[in-house]
């Protein structure tokens, strides 16, 4: 074990590191509190570059990367998962517009890629359960 300090002109005394993914030998890191943002470090903790402006990510905490390393990004607060290209470019957006009753989201929180690549939810529509792109 060892530590490894983050360095990043985004770190604030409320900055909170919500989730890290690791992909391809580098970290993946989501803050939130102050400053929302994607960042991506080397192994060493040096940032490598920002991937997902803040305004494309606020209020989002959760998310994951598939065998491409596209980044999906849970938004709890408007019931989207965001998809972005590595680069951070926005591919895609599921929203409950496009959805059936029985798939709306509400909430959600927990995500995942499996290895077909199908996404992989946890939310609480009526009941907390999990649901399969």
């Amino acid at each position: 074990r060892k530590r490894i300090p983050l360095k990043s002109p985004h770190f604030t005394f409320h900055t909170t590191t919500f989730s890290i993914k690791l992909y391809e030998s580098k970290m993946y890191v989501m803050f939130a509190g102050s400053a929302y943002c994607l960042q991506v470090f080397s192994q060493d903790g040096q940032l490598i570059r920002g991937v997902i402006p803040s305004s494309d990510i606020k209020d989002s905490f959760f998310f994951s990367l598939d065998q491409f390393g596209n980044i999906i990004l849970a938004d709890c607060l408007r019931n989207q998962i965001k998809i972005f290209s590595n680069s951070g470019q926005l591919i895609h957006t599921i929203s409950n517009a496009n959805l059936t009753e029985e798939q709306k989201l509400s909430c959600p929180a927990g995500i995942s890629v499996d290895k077909q690549n199908n996404i992989v939810i946890a939310h609480c529509n009526k009941k907390c359960s999990l649901i399969a792109f």
